[in-house]
């Protein structure tokens, strides 16, 4: 029994013995790495501040984004008023411009070029007033004016070369007697001007008489306010000769010269002025001719001239332009090189004059009678206008008949034959004739404008004077130094 029972004992001891775990076999601890100290006791600590850097960074950067953006919507706000600022003050001053030059195209009775000036503004013009009112004044001022579109009533006055010094002009032994009869002095143009002035008359180019669309000729259109008049104005044989300026004759002008200026010139301010060589001698600059008395009138009075108008300047060739030899004569006496001057003097002149709004034109090369002379005549006389004359003057539309010798007497019937054709092709398409028994005269063909002028001269001031009753009294006009004023031949 006990046997069995410890037998039992023994199977179930071997029976527990085999359900209860091993006893493990205790090991030696290792020794921990300081990383691995640092890790349990430093690393949670970095990695939070870390993490806190990453928040700060992101938060500094979103805030630094921030203040970016707003500083550059800032900054672009300020560029975009900045912009519009100153795009309001170009269109200002725009503006301002076009209102300038409006005005003195008004200024000059040119009503429509100033609307269209306006026109060209850039901006609204609603928002700028001055320039809404000034189109709507001077479109209303245009609609006040007069429409003169027949150039059968436009008187036309032509003068010679002007007498600046009568004491020596009226008693030249040579010419004394042909400078009282036919020239006019400086003064007396100066009134007739101002008589003109007062009388309502406004100078308007020979162009402006008619237009042209394809090379067909019909009336043009002159515009002007109510009470004024156009009048066309001319100098012709502007050539400022040798003989009325050079006393001993040797080429150069001198204190023996007549009384007459030897040129026209420009001042440092581009200006025109005429140069004479006085009686003791000295050379003296001034308002001497023709030209720089016109232009000084204008400056004061520049509602005298229509949009800008001038008048017609005439030359011959033969003892240069404007006084300046440019004549083959003057390179054989003087030299090549005092001719080139001479060549380049003129040709600064030209341009002057053309860029100032004078109509040039051509009055034969030799002063030669065209209505008389044969058509060889006239065509040598043009060869030579061709060669000498043309290269400075440009090509030029306007013949001025020398001594007022049309190819054909009145406006009856239009020109045809040799003579017309030569002058045809050698450019002319304007042609002004004389006649001081009518106040004005003219015919436009679909081919040229034909025009007639009166001539002012002391005769005709003295002995028809009432062929000037229209425009100014000539009885007050006549410089006291004539004495007895020849009659005409």
């Amino acid at each position: 029994m006990d046997e069995l029972t410890n037998e039992v004992a023994n199977e179930t001891t071997e029976e527990v013995m085999k359900e209860m775990p091993p006893v493990p076999v205790r090991r030696q601890r290792r020794k921990r790495t300081k990383f691995e100290i640092f890790k349990e006791a430093y690393l949670p600590f970095v990695i939070v501040a870390l993490a806190a850097i990453l928040v700060i960074t992101f938060v500094i950067g979103s805030v630094s984004r921030a203040v970016t953006k707003n500083k550059l919507e800032k900054e672009a706000s300020i560029a975009s008023s900045e912009s519009i600022a100153l795009q309001e003050a170009e269109l200002q001053l725009e503006a301002d411009r076009l209102l300038a030059s409006a005005k003195e195209a008004a200024d000059a009775l040119d009503y429509q070029r100033a609307i269209d000036l306006i026109d060209t503004f850039k901006g609204d013009i609603s928002k700028y007033e001055d320039l809404a009112h000034m189109r709507e004044f001077y479109l209303q001022k245009m609609s006040e004016l007069v429409i003169y579109s027949d150039p059968n009533i436009v008187p036309h006055l032509s003068f010679q070369m002007l007498i600046a010094d009568p004491a020596r002009a009226f008693v030249n032994e040579d010419y004394g007697n042909s400078y009282n009869r036919n020239y006019v002095t400086t003064d007396e143009f100066e009134k007739i001007l101002q008589q003109l002035y007062d009388n309502g008359y406004m100078l308007v180019s020979i162009y402006d008489l008619v237009d042209q669309s394809e090379g067909t000729f019909y009336p043009g259109t002159i515009r002007l306010p109510v009470g004024r008049k156009p009048i066309v104005l001319s100098q012709v044989a502007a050539n400022y000769f040798t003989y009325m300026t050079d006393g001993d004759e040797d080429g150069l002008p001198d204190k023996d010269g007549a009384g007459f200026p030897y040129c026209l010139a420009l001042d440092d301010d581009g200006n025109f002025v005429s140069k004479m060589i006085d009686a003791d001698g000295n050379e003296v600059v001034g308002n001497y001719d023709f030209v720089t008395i016109l232009e000084k009138f204008i400056a004061e009075h520049p509602d005298f001239s229509y949009q800008g108008a001038r008048a017609v300047l005439a030359v011959t060739g033969y003892d240069g332009i404007f006084g300046y030899r440019t004549n083959p004569a003057t390179r054989e006496s003087q030299g090549g090189e005092y001719y080139a001057q001479q060549c380049a003097g003129a040709q600064k002149i030209v341009d002057a004059l053309k860029e100032a709004g004078y109509d040039l034109a051509c009055y034969s090369y030799e002063h030669l009678s065209y209505g008389e002379s044969a058509v060889e005549l006239i065509n040598g006389d043009l060869n030579q206008w061709m060669e000498q004359v043309a290269p400075i003057l440009g090509d030029v539309d306007i013949l001025v008949y020398p001594y007022g010798d049309d190819i054909y007497d009145g406006m009856t019937s239009t020109y045809s034959g040799d003579k017309y054709d030569a002058l045809y092709n050698a450019g002319f398409r304007i042609f002004v004739g004389m006649n001081n028994d009518l106040a004005a005269s003219s015919q436009v063909t679909d081919n040229y404008f034909r025009q007639t002028r009166r001539w002012v001269t002391g005769a005709k001031m003295t002995y028809a004077s009432e062929s000037f009753a229209d425009l100014f009294n000539a009885a007050s006009v006549l410089n006291n130094q004539r004495g007895e004023v020849p009659a005409d031949e």
